[in-house]
């Protein structure tokens, strides 16, 4: 049985008592969108956190987000044969890319002085 909080009964009569149309529709938008995610986040997941083990995790079409230590993983990365240890937060990996990007840009930099000097 799924046990509701006592805050939505109120809001309903709230509804029912009230005459004005846009303020009903937002009441019933909002505890729709609460209701909603009161239940997802208490779905069972397939995935865990690599990191911090933990379950609570927000699961997207592409990557999951870990709630305790914030971080996002690619569920990619997290079906694939990588070990835990070595699987990298997308923060991570973005870190990875700049530092390429950055090296590019200066060997870049470095020919076309080398180029107009």
């Amino acid at each position: 049985m799924v046990r509701i909080p006592i805050k939505f009964p109120i809001i309903i009569l709230v509804i029912i008592s009230d005459d004005n149309f846009i303020f009903s529709v937002s009441i019933i938008i909002i505890t729709t969108i609460q209701i909603c995610i009161f239940f997802t986040l208490r779905m069972p997941s397939e995935y865990y956190c690599p990191r911090c083990q933990s379950e609570e995790v927000i699961v997207y079409d592409d990557h999951i987000e870990c709630l305790q230590c914030g971080l996002d993983f690619s569920i990619e990365s997290l079906e694939s044969d990588i070990q835990e240890d070595n699987i990298l937060a997308e923060e991570e990996l973005q870190g990875v890319a700049d530092a390429f990007d950055e090296e590019e840009r200066k060997k870049l930099k470095k020919m076309f002085e080398e180029d107009f000097s």
